[in-house]
């Protein structure tokens, strides 16, 4: 190594040198809790990208523990359990997960899709979580948890099919919204038996929340 090569080297960790501290000092001034979601969408991306199409996967943002705060919730459902009569038991649940740590999971038996903030139908100052569940069938139910005293409770459920889900309705349907005239209670949009024709048929009622 020539004298103006070590004398370039020797510049080249002199000129760096500033560019470390301002990265040491900015790391050190970061926010833990930024730094706590920063990780959490870190581990998210890599998860997708091994889950692959193994998983479908959803993810919404609410304040569901009504701490003033977004967090975001994350579906984790595994198509084995939805494809396939025989019980599948890889070890991945069908689940939702959450970006604050002190959320506790909801696990439920059946694939979830069309995760979705309900907003607060309870007035408890808290957004409610709804997603579709099914086996192997179009049809299914339509669930919404709300969090109360750090435990998940259903409130409202549902019987619905997926063409709910159609273009005709935007791909977003509003299966339950609250009820103006009745305090604790909400309109759903559900199906029931219709002897006339001999198939479900759709309406409209309103029920009290759980």
């Amino acid at each position: 190594m020539t004298k103006s090569q070590r004398y370039g080297n020797t510049k080249m960790k002199t000129n760096l040198l500033p560019i470390f501290a301002l990265l040491i000092v900015g790391c050190g001034n970061r926010n833990p809790a930024n730094i706590v979601v920063e990780n959490r969408i870190r581990q998210t991306e890599q998860t997708d990208s091994i889950i692959g199409d193994s998983y479908e996967r959803d993810t919404i943002q609410g304040d569901f523990n009504g701490d003033g705060k977004i967090e975001y919730a994350y579906s984790e459902s595994n198509p084995s359990e939805y494809y396939c009569l025989d019980e599948v038991d890889d070890g991945k649940l069908n689940n939702i997960t959450f970006s604050n740590p002190t959320i506790p999971a909801i696990e439920t038996e059946f694939q979830i899709e069309r995760l979705t903030n309900e907003g607060d139908l309870n007035r408890d100052g808290t957004d409610e979580i709804g997603f579709f569940t099914r086996a192997v069938s179009r049809f299914g139910m339509y669930c919404v948890y709300s969090l109360r005293g750090g435990k998940w409770k259903e409130i409202v459920n549902l019987y619905t099919h997926d063409s709910f889900y159609g273009e005709e309705n935007g791909n977003d349907p509003d299966l339950v919204r609250i009820d103006p005239d009745r305090k604790g209670y909400v309109i759903i949009r559900t199906l029931e038996w219709d002897d006339e024709i001999s198939w479900y048929k759709e309406i409209e009622k309103s029920v009290k929340i759980k």
